[in-house]
């Protein structure tokens, strides 16, 4: 509140303008009171409305301007409601247009699609669609879907941005936990795995009872390989915040060129293609059978594993299988079946035409 005034004036706020040595015509014709009335435009043109029923010309003329200022944002706000559900308003009625570009990426797909664009490069890209509108309107239908301006969008990449940008150089890795029945009772193995989020391939990198620092160094050397290692050609290694990553694992990822991305703490869903792996494989293998001795598991893991990657059918890849076979199967004739594990894993083909 402005020092000087009391707050029983206040609540004029032509008299504001009186102690200020102007004539409340004057600021009403330069829009200052406007400025301190409060409420929202709609209370102001009932106030004016008011004055103008009383007589006063000068009141008349700034509800005028009001009115038609609202009708204008009014007008502006039924285009948007027509053109984000497919339509416009003609002279002649209303016209479809949900086939066309223009009308589908309106004023909220550019900033999505291009985080470091601000209201000026959005008004161009839209100008391109014969589009015209103006910033603040721009500006006011982002904040209205709540897209923040460019600076602060730009700071933040989504991660499904992240990922689509480097598809073909992210891995993940993640470990899985299986109970096999040894002499010394029911003891938990470790396997460790390592998947490609391009093409969904899935190498096991390792199991063992013991996964101890010696060997997490040990396995950060077999992946790194340069010829054969599971990171071949990986820029980026998605891990979570198991404690087994230590600081010499990472150390020895990020020195062979792999930059190491850890997840926040408790956040599978970042790491959705590693918890289906892990779901898969005891759905449809590990939690079927019962193990006895640490080569039933590494068999029973090696059959599933060539499975997974040329017999099973992958809803992520428009339900067809990793590695198809190059041979093109007959349409007709006897099918046969490929039974793995006793059973537990099922193909069924054609001979070859």
């Amino acid at each position: 509140m402005a020092k000087g005034f009391d707050r029983a004036k206040l609540r004029n706020p032509a008299r504001i303008h009186e102690q200020r040595g102007q004539s409340e015509h004057e600021a009403i014709e330069r829009g200052q009171i406007r400025c301190a009335l409060p409420g929202s435009i709609t209370d102001q043109k009932l106030m004016f409305e008011q004055k103008r029923l009383c007589g006063d010309g000068a009141y008349a003329a700034r509800a005028e301007q009001l009115c038609a200022g609202d009708q204008q944002v009014d007008g502006q706000d039924d285009e948007i409601a027509h053109r984000a559900n497919g339509t416009i308003a003609t002279s002649g009625g209303t016209t479809d247009c949900t086939a066309r570009a223009d009308c589908v990426t309106l004023r909220i797909r550019p900033p999505q699609d291009n985080p470091r664009w601000g209201y000026t490069r959005i008004q161009g890209a839209l100008a391109n669609l014969s589009h015209k509108v103006g910033r603040g309107t721009i500006a006011n239908v982002l904040k209205r879907n709540g897209i923040e301006p460019s600076p602060g969008r730009s700071q933040r990449t989504p991660w499904s941005t992240f990922l689509k940008a480097h598809w073909k150089v992210l891995a993940a890795c993640d470990f899985l936990t299986v109970e096999v029945w040894t002499g010394r009772g029911l003891v938990t193995h470790y396997l460790l795995f390592v998947i490609s989020l391009a093409d969904r391939a899935v190498k096991i990198v390792g199991i063992t009872t013991r996964p101890d620092e010696s060997w997490m160094l040990q396995i950060a050397r077999n992946v790194t390989d340069s010829q054969a290692g599971a990171l071949h050609s990986k820029r980026y290694l998605i891990i979570d915040r198991d404690t087994k990553y230590s600081e010499q694992f990472r150390r020895l990822i990020r020195d062979s060129g792999t930059k190491v991305i850890r997840l926040p703490p408790m956040s599978p869903n970042l790491n959705a293609y590693v918890e289906r792996f892990v779901r898969s494989i005891k759905d449809e293998c590990l939690n079927r059978m019962i193990f006895i001795g640490q080569a039933s598991l590494r068999r029973a893991v090696a059959e599933y594993t060539d499975h997974y990657h040329r017999e099973r059918n992958h809803q992520g890849f428009e339900n067809r299988l990793i590695h198809a076979p190059a041979v093109v199967a007959a349409n007709e004739g006897a099918i046969y079946r490929h039974s793995r594990l006793g059973g537990t894993l099922n193909f069924y083909y054609r001979q070859a035409a």
